[in-house]
């Protein structure tokens, strides 16, 4: 075999030194020594010197001499048994007998060594003594054993080898003895189980006289064994037993237990204590007189050596070695480290550390980072290294070297690894070893000052440097980790219980350049020591193969580090980093002066010396809340849901704005930042340079940061003391418990209800219910966002609002605004009572928005400031928006949507170089908010005001790249009108803070796809999260009217802001809620049930006008009493899974006579759904099911339907009978009386399809009003209704409102200025009027056709030749507003004179939200139906028609058969002397003797022209049926002079006749007068006697018909203003104003001298609130400003330039 050079790197064995005598011996010398083999086993033991033949087994030479016995495995010698028996030994009359042995076993496939004896002279051998099975190396061990049970008996000794199950097991023996003691007393010492030879002078660890290195104060004790191994008793007689001499360091600190020890091996113990006081090395000598007769005085030598490898770092003159409470917080180290490692989220901080990763750059040796030694041999690659038994570079057996390459001999490239160290690194250096035959220590290092008991961690990677397709059969590495103490034996793995020693087993080749080739391995060690070594052991053993690599060596120890902030627990004094001292928390408060320590100079009693104060010994650590977690790691140490560090309460003196809440810049409870005060002392490394720590209390929290440890250790002035404190926390209620151990910290309610985790405690105890607290950080499972951090990072998403203390809070991140052309910011304030001083809400210092001092608004941008001179009330929600747009050249600043000011600007806004920020002014300390925000948006578009509206309450979202409404399923747009309708995109959203989902100190912004969580706007400083309560929407909070049913103080809602502004978002939850008075909302939504399941009715009364203009969800009742009205706009949609109703009343004749020409404003009913945002398709209806029996408005019920024509015909009924005979359809010719179709109640009706339907009752008069409730959902949106070329149809106003009739003319004709493409109907309205005849009989009906056009309304006259056409003529005249349910005819035909001048073509008669209008049925709007009963007596509206100051006159024509028509004119601008269709309305049916205008041959009963001037002739047409007298007289004057000359001429005598002042009478004979009289506004021919024409030329000019009538008259009582209100302008006084609101065009007129300047004017409500300012425009003598608010009283202030202000209260309608 090969000669293998013995490396003993490790000897730890027993032997036994004193006076014995050896009966025998064999060394086999010279031969087998009287020992003989066994002809009974299977194989011989083999005498030999040197080396087995067998490589890799057995020894290399003779335990000492030169020959041995051992059994060759070789050869098929595997698994046999080999027995070589003693001679015969007679222990008769010996003592003590021991039989010794030397034993070597070594290879890898080692069988079985055993001695067993025999007393019966070798025949059997019953009994083993010994044995041993392992691989134990190429070392040589004795083995002793004691054969004292055999004294008196004959014995035999046979060593039987059993080899393994390979040729290497080859196992040998030598130096065998046999011996016993002599006769009398024989004393030995044993130290370590080591026999200590007297006046041994050489201390050794081995047998524990060297007692190594300790500490200063860091004693040590050490037990000796006094054993007899004589025949006789031993006795001691020293006095003292055992004296000591020397180094008073070393005491005897427990003397023997007796002074005799009796024969037979029997022992007693003394201990020796060695107390480390001087550094250096300290000796003593042991003597034990006795009376053994050659060892009367048994002396030996002891020493040890001093060190100071240990500080005191809580400066108490106690070093941490020794110091059980290492801080001085009152908590024993044991206690913290427990306590910590307990948490499974705490983390750890080296106390000792060795990182050897080998560092970078050329080879160079093993000790370059730290005093690490290695038993190989250095090669430098340089030709003829001392290393190297030949010439060359290559490292060669027994060679390492550090370096960054494999490639380092030449047979490298073929064999070797050829990537980089373990982490990759081309330039980063690994040890690599080049193993040898002969086991080596690879590398080894010391690590001193470690903390007994203390886990220990080690970790290192290894790399078999041999490839896969190297050569095969290679030895793979194998190395041995051990832990040794400075006496060089293995420590005890505490943990285990086992040597500490571990091994890697064979690592396998590596691939070539494939990282997963290096191996890890790691382990926890506990160890009982301060002092140890750690070796790396080549435990492979030769060198064919066997190259390896090591790389980053990581041996660490530990210490728990709860908080993990770099200080362990037992160094910390604020170990959760609460802020709150750990003192304080285990309840040492007292003992801490606010200090955050207890004091080791003041007051300091420590009578054991043990490092701990007294006072502390016996105290119990506080756990408050019983969840097992201590208060000082507890962050929530009542389970109240809230943050010690925020129920601190404490403050600073050292800064009297600080709050212990501070601390907590992100929110998870535990403090945050820096703790810069380095000057607490250690050595982590070892290496025996300083480095500082610091005392764990945070810079935040932390005012006693001096430069050295006396002048930063703790904390200084923390807290008070006092009522109201405790411990120098906060005690609110005084009670005597702080508030963060308090539940009711205020001595009334528990604080977990004021918080948004009051639903945890559900059974109202103050304390989150679910106990289970599953991480280690106090926070009960229930509330902890996060179990694997230490803390509760925020993981919430719900709808939140962020509150602002005032003080520090801000939210920031880095600019977003940057240069842009365009920008809009918006969002909800709330202020809070105590704010002051200026606060900048939100923007960068290139554009933001200001709370000013006065609780007035600026917002600043590119260099333009803007204010809104009107303090905001605090403690109520107000919503901010500020647009900039260089493109518009304006900045306006925005209230609750109304724009209060407004700039022009240029360019662009400023490159962005200031933070986007929350809360404070950007990037400064100042200016800080104080108060809640909400919905914080920011735009990279100036949007519109429609947009704006549409957003402002409610969240948006993103549908598809296009805004959303969150709560308004609809995409936000700009509508401008119908066919421009722009959507606004997304991407315009640069930054969406709705403020409802927040990730550890992160706000969600919107705009991303995923929720931000790292990066992005953090919050700073911000503690308080709550419960949205900004108006997103308003909703119902009780029953009552709707502006109190939402009013709610505790949520900042004023509820007037819900009829204030008309853009406001409402959802009715409650039953019971009314309004009396005009409202508009942008969206609104009734439920269809409350809370406690009642259906919801909401009640609009008072004749009042529900506008919602873009959005309404209906599921519950809506009930428009009396003449109230549902007004939709243009923009608004009916939901279509809307499955509620309206109710409203309608009034048609009682008379079972007489018709009432109807339409429905509602359709069926359908199931409730969920909000969808699609409009809803208006159903077809039956009259059965939306038309109720309403003489009980209240309770309406289902109508009695009967077949017959006279059902009705008795008295009224209960419930009402309705005759469906009556009930017709027209949809045909005029003149086909057949056209009218017959249908019943159950009937199939188009939505705006009209019927008609007799009244309830025979005996009423036709003046009598019968109450109907139409009950159904109501229509919307646009309707369409076909019509023939031709025909004429019945329809009817389709919605829950008035509509203009001037707009749905418009809205289906092309000419006169008309919307749709093609002239669907003649552009006139005709009405029945039913106005006399109580009789079933057509013939004898009294009743016809009033018209209406764009010029206006003429009455009807019965002159139908199918009824009694006597003549006689309706009260009634058609007004602009077509009431609701109220039915109509449209012809789609003209006159055939006017073919060529126009065509009708038919098509889809239209109605459109945008023809809707609230107007009640009051004479001069429309009569049709008047309502009987009202539910409240008060009307709120009674606008008269929109003429505008239209100039009109009404003819009335009287027959001589008493035949009569009334006929209209009117001056309209956009009208000529032509046919104008819409303004030019041909007669519905001429009489036997009637009247009409003649246009281009057209029978007219409605003209228009543009003017009455003097020249203007108006042609009529007369039809006389018998001769007689005929009278034309002016039936009614509009917006003329009273005096106005008005003539009829007469073109066959050449005479007028002033018909102003006289009727027109002339005896006319039979026949047709088509050309011979006109309407003319001049006497005769001559232009210049009326004294009225140039005052009409006066009023023309002055476009007079927009202000009305001039009566002279009124000047005696207003000088200026007309018979209606209206002020002129003139005669107005230097510095005198007239101010009036004109609520026809909705404007605010203004009038002065222009003497008189005006600097701005301003409107408020009656609340005092600012709705509206003006600044500038003000040059004009005449001034007209927009108002658009809603209906109610106002005042109107004027500020002058002379200082001096006019008020006045207006009434806006």
């Amino acid at each position: 075999m090969k000669k293998f050079i013995l490396f003993v790197f490790l000897f730890n064995f027993s032997i036994s030194i004193f006076s014995q005598t050896i009966i025998h011996s064999a060394d086999f010398e010279s031969g087998v020594d009287g020992w003989t083999q066994d002809s009974g086993d299977s194989l011989d033991w083999t005498r030999d010197a040197g080396g087995t033949p067998s490589s890799s087994t057995g020894p290399s030479d003779a335990y000492s001499g030169s020959f041995y016995m051992y059994t060759e495995a070789s050869g098929g010698n595997d698994n046999k048994t080999a027995n070589f028996e003693s001679p015969s030994f007679d222990l008769t009359g010996v003592f003590n007998p021991e039989f010794s042995f030397y034993y070597n076993m070594y290879g890898r496939n080692m069988g079985s060594l055993y001695v067993d004896i025999s007393t019966d002279g070798g025949v059997t051998y019953p009994t083993n003594l010994w044995q041993k099975s392992d691989d134990l190396g190429v070392a040589w061990y004795q083995e002793t054993i004691n054969l004292s049970a055999y004294i008196g008996q004959i014995v035999k000794i046979r060593f039987r080898g059993v080899t393994g199950d390979s040729y290497r097991s080859d196992m040998a023996i030598d130096n065998i003895t046999l011996s016993v003691s002599n006769i009398g007393p024989e004393i030995n010492v044993l130290g370590n189980g080591v026999s200590i030879t007297s006046g041994d002078i050489t201390p050794s660890p081995i047998d524990n006289t060297n007692f190594g290195v300790a500490n200063v104060g860091a004693p040590t004790s050490t037990t000796f064994t006094i054993q007899n191994l004589g025949s006789s008793s031993l006795n001691l007689l020293g006095t003292p037993i055992v004296s000591i001499s020397g180094a008073p360091e070393f005491t005897i600190e427990t003397q023997p237990s007796t002074s005799t020890i009796v024969s037979g091996g029997s022992d007693v113990t003394f201990v020796v204590k060695f107390t480390p006081v001087i550094l250096g090395n300290v000796t003593a000598v042991i003597t034990i007189n006795n009376d053994d007769s050659n060892e009367s005085s048994y002396t030996f030598k002891i020493q040890g050596s001093v060190e100071q490898n240990f500080f005191d770092s809580d400066g108490d003159g106690v070093f941490d070695n020794v110091d059980v409470d290492d801080d001085n917080d009152g908590v024993l180290d044991a206690v913290e480290e427990l306590a910590c490692r307990s948490s499974l989220v705490s983390g750890v901080t080296n106390y000792k550390f060795l990182n050897e990763t080998f560092g970078t750059g050329e080879r160079t040796t093993i000790n370059t980072t730290y005093d690490a030694t290695t038993t190989y041999c250095y090669e430098d690659g340089i030709d003829g290294s001392i290393c190297s038994s030949d010439v060359g570079y290559s490292m060669n057996d027994g060679e390492y070297t550090v370096g960054s390459s494999a490639q380092i001999a030449s047979w490298a490239a073929s064999q070797w690894w050829l990537g980089g160290d373990h982490t990759g690194n081309t330039d980063g250096r690994m040890a690599l070893f080049n193993a040898d035959y002969v086991p080596g220590v690879f590398y080894t290092a010391t690590i001193n000052g470690a903390l007994p008991n203390i886990p220990i961690t080690y970790s290192f990677w290894v790399l078999n440097l041999i490839r896969t397709d190297g050569t095969s059969g290679q030895l793979k590495p194998d190395i041995r980790v051990e832990f040794r103490g400075l006496d060089g034996n293995v420590l005890t793995n505490i943990n285990t219980g086992l040597p500490a020693i571990i091994t890697t087993g064979d690592i396998p080749e590596s691939n070539t350049g494939d990282s997963a080739s290096w191996y890890q391995f790691t382990a926890d060690l506990i160890l009982d020591t301060d002092e140890f070594h750690v070796y790396f052991i080549n435990n492979q053993v030769g060198g064919m193969g066997n190259d390896l690599a090591l790389d980053d060596i990581i041996i660490s120890q530990t210490l728990c580090d709860t908080d993990s902030d770099g200080v362990g627990d037992i160094f910390d004094l604020d170990s959760d980093n609460d802020g709150i001292p750990d003192v304080v928390e285990c309840g040492l408060g007292n003992l801490s002066g606010g200090t955050a320590k207890i004091s080791s100079t003041i007051g300091w009693v420590d009578a054991n010396g043990n490092g701990m104060h007294d006072s502390a010994e016996s105290n119990t650590v506080i756990d408050s809340d019983g969840d097992g977690v201590p208060n000082y790691l507890d962050l929530d140490s009542d389970n109240d849901g809230i943050f010690d560090v925020d129920e601190s309460g404490a403050g600073n003196s050292g800064n009297t704005i600080f709050k212990n809440e501070d601390g907590d810049i992100d929110g998870d409870g535990v403090g945050d930042g820096l703790d810069t005060d380095n000057f607490r002392e250690t050595d982590v490394n070892s290496d025996g340079i300083i480095e500082y720590f610091t005392d764990g209390i945070l810079d935040v929290y932390d005012y006693f940061n001096g430069a050295s440890f006396t002048g930063s250790y703790g904390n200084i002035n923390q807290g008070l003391t006092g009522a109201g404190w405790k411990d120098y926390l906060k005690d609110t209620d005084s009670d005597g418990i702080p508030d963060y151990i308090d539940t009711t910290s205020d001595g009334v309610s528990f604080d977990i209800s004021n918080t948004l985790y009051a639903g945890l405690d559900a059974n109202n105890d103050g304390v989150i219910d679910n106990p289970i607290e599953s991480d280690g950080d106090g926070l009960l499972d229930a509330f902890d966002t996060d179990n694997l951090v230490f803390g509760s990072p925020r993981n919430l998403t719900k709808k939140f609002q962020l509150y602002f203390d005032g003080r520090n809070d801000y939210v920031a991140e880095p600019a977003v605004i940057d240069g842009w052309a365009e920008a809009s910011m918006m969002g909800w304030i709330k202020m809070d009572p105590a704010s002051s001083g200026n606060q900048v809400i939100f923007g960068q210092n290139e554009f933001y928005v200001q709370l000013n001092s006065n609780k007035s608004i600026t917002t600043y941008a590119n260099g333009k400031t803007l204010s809104s001179g009107t303090s905001l009330n605090i403690d109520q929600w107000v919503h901010l928006a500020a647009i900039y747009s260089s493109a518009n050249s304006s900045f306006k600043l925005f209230i609750n949507g109304i724009e209060v000011s407004s700039t022009s600007v240029s360019g662009a806004l400023p490159v962005g170089l200031s933070s986007l920020t929350i809360g404070r002014r950007s990037d400064t300390d100042s200016d800080y908010y104080h108060g809640y925000i909400d919905e914080v948006r920011v735009f990279d578009k100036a949007i519109s005001i429609n947009e704006l509206h549409k957003m402002i309450y409610q969240e948006i979202q993103n549908n598809g790249g296009v805004v959303r409404g969150s709560v308004i399923p609809r995409n936000i747009t700009n509508y401008v009108d119908s066919s421009t309708i722009t959507p606004l995109d997304w991407t315009s959203l640069k930054r969406y803070y709705r403020l409802d989902t927040y990730k550890g100190d992160v706000i969600d912004d919107l705009t991303t796809a995923a929720i931000d969580s790292l990066t992005g706007a953090k919050m700073y400083n911000i503690k308080i999260i709550k419960t949205q309560t900004a108006p997103l929407p308003f909703v119902t909070q009780q029953s009552g009217s709707l502006p109190v049913a939402v009013s709610s103080a505790s949520k900042g809602w004023n509820g007037n802001d819900v009829i204030t502004y008309d853009w406001s978002i409402v959802k009715v939850n409650h039953s019971n809620v009314t309004y009396n008075n005009k409202q508009q909302h942008l969206g609104l939504f009734v439920n269809q049930f409350d809370a406690s399941a009642n259906p919801i009715e909401f009640s609009i009364q008072n004749d009042s006008e529900l506008n919602v203009s873009w959005y309404l969800k209906l599921d519950g009742f809506i009930d428009l009493e009396g003449e109230s009205q549902l007004v939709q706009g243009d923009d608004s949609i009916l939901d279509e899974n809307s499955g509620g109703f309206i109710e409203r009343d309608q009034q048609g004749t009682a008379s079972s006579f007489n018709y009432n020409y109807w339409t429905s404003s509602v359709g069926p009913i359908t199931p409730v759904g969920s909000s969808n945002g699609v409009a809803s398709t208006n159903a077809n209806f039956t009259i059965s099911n939306v038309l109720f029996d309403g003489t009980d408005d209240l309770n309406p019920k289902a109508i009695n339907f009967q077949p017959s024509h006279s059902s009705a015909d008795s008295g009224i009924n209960n419930p009402i009978i309705v005759s469906s005979y009556w009930l017709y359809k027209f949809n045909g010719t005029s003149d086909d009386y057949y056209s009218w179709a017959s249908i019943n109640e159950n009937s199939s009706i188009l939505p705006g399809e009209g019927f008609t339907m007799k009244g309830t009752s025979g005996t009423e008069a036709i003046t009598t009003n019968q109450n109907y409730v139409f009950k159904g959902k109501p229509n919307n949106g646009e309707i369409k209704l076909p019509i023939i070329y031709g025909n004429d149809r019945l329809v009817g106003n389709p919605y829950a409102s008035a509509i203009d009739a001037n707009k749905f003319i418009l809205d289906n004709i092309s000419d006169s200025g008309g919307n749709a493409s093609s002239n669907v109907f003649n552009g006139a309205l005709y009405f029945w009027d039913h106005f006399a005849g109580k009789t079933h009989n057509l013939g004898e009906y009294v009743g016809g056709y009033s018209t209406r056009n764009l010029i206006g309304g003429v009455k009807a006259i019965s002159n139908d030749i199918r009824v009694n056409a006597n003549g006689a003529g309706g009260s009634k005249i058609p007004g602009q507003f077509i009431p609701v349910n109220q039915g109509f005819f449209v012809y789609s035909i003209l006159d055939a004179s006017l073919t060529g001048i126009t065509a009708i073509t038919g098509g889809d008669i239209t109605f459109k939200n945008s023809q809707r209008e609230f107007k009640v049925e009051t004479p001069g709007n429309s009569v049709f139906m008047k309502s009987r009963k009202k539910k409240h007596n008060n009307s709120n509206n009674n606008n008269g028609e929109e003429t505008k100051g239209q100039q009109n006159i009404w003819l009335q024509f009287d027959s001589p058969k008493g035949y009569h028509r009334q006929i209209l004119v009117g001056v309209n601008e956009n009208t000529t002397n032509n046919f104008d269709l819409g303004y030019d309305a041909p007669i519905a049916d001429i009489n036997a003797e009637d009247m009409f205008w003649i246009v281009q041959e057209a029978k007219i009963v409605i003209q228009g022209v543009n003017n009455f001037d003097k020249k203007q002739e108006l042609p009529l047409g007369i039809v006389i049926k018998e001769a007689g007298i005929t009278s034309i007289k002016v039936d009614s004057l509009e917006n003329l002079y009273e005096n106005k000359s008005i003539y009829i001429k007469d073109k066959e005598t050449g005479k007028t006749h002033k018909i102003s002042e006289t009727p027109y009478e002339i005896n006319l004979e039979a026949g047709e007068y088509l050309n011979r009289f006109s309407l003319t506004f001049r006497k005769d021919c001559d232009d210049d006697d009326d004294d009225d024409d140039d005052r009409n030329h006066w009023d023309n000019s002055q476009n007079w018909n927009q202000w009305g009538n001039w009566n002279q008259s009124n000047h005696n009582n207003d000088s200026h203003k007309n018979s209606n209100g209206t002020v002129l302008n003139n005669s107005i006084a230097p510095n005198e104003i007239v101010a009036f609101m004109n609520n026809t065009i909705s404007e605010l007129v203004i009038r002065k001298n222009s003497e008189t300047d005006i600097l701005s004017v301003h409107l408020f409500n009656n609340l005092g609130q600012l709705t509206a300012s003006w600044n500038n425009n003000f040059a004009n003598n005449e001034i007209k400003l927009p108002v658009k608010t809603a209906s109610g009283v106002y005042v109107v202030q004027i500020n002058k330039a002379n200082g001096s202000k006019f008020s006045k209260k207006i009434v806006v309608k």
